[in-house]
């Protein structure tokens, strides 16, 4: 899992997620990010 900088300004800043491997691990950081209006997943690899 990679985190880069945030982007946007004031309250729209949001956190850009890659997930590298998508097993149980990878599931589970999808269903946090879905959770979490201040994140963004950007690109998934498998």
């Amino acid at each position: 899992m990679k985190f880069s900088k945030m982007e946007g300004t004031g309250m729209e800043k949001k956190t850009r997620v890659a997930i590298i491997g998508y097993g149980n691990v990878g599931k589970g950081v999808e269903l946090a990010i879905e959770q979490n209006p201040d994140m963004e997943l950007k690109v998934i690899f498998t």
